[in-house]
């Protein structure tokens, strides 16, 4: 009968179970205080490590906490996670049926977009806008523009 109580204590130890209500459960069951004493007593002498309790954590997160705090202050400022907002505000455009074929094809070159190529009315600057001519014939564009100055 007493090795039962030692395995039952010893199960109930290790699942985290206090040793006062390990013992309050046993005398409820019936079991002599003297049975449940003498029980704990040789669990303590057979197997004394499962009485130690686990303090470790006390330990791990603090050193976690602090490495984190550490990584954060020493890390490059440019691996760090930039105010994303800033980033994602976004332009409106402009009203382009308000705009003239060659203030689209400047807005175009400009942005360096074709956006509003759609928007040009003569098909022949339509199709240099949607080409990049600003990018490929940079002298050619400006001549389209109206700008005959030597390039």
């Amino acid at each position: 009968m007493n090795q039962e109580l030692v395995s039952y204590i010893e199960r109930h130890l290790k699942k985290g179970i206090s040793k006062a209500r390990i013992r309050d459960t046993l005398l409820k069951a019936g079991h002599t205080s003297e049975s449940v004493n003498a029980a704990f007593q040789q669990l303590s002498i057979t197997k004394p490590y499962i009485f130690k309790k686990n303090y470790l954590w006390l330990f791990i997160i603090p050193f976690i906490i602090t490495t984190l705090i550490v990584i954060y202050v020493f890390l490059p400022k440019n691996l760090q996670v930039k105010d994303i907002t800033k980033t994602l505000t976004l332009e409106s455009k402009p009203d382009f049926s308000q705009m003239s074929d060659n203030e689209l094809l400047k807005y175009s070159a400009d942005n360096n977009t074709t956006d509003a190529c759609e928007e040009i009315n003569d098909i022949y600057k339509q199709g240099l806008c949607n080409d990049y001519v600003w990018d490929s014939r940079p002298c050619y564009f400006k001549r389209v523009m109206g700008d005959y100055s030597p390039c």
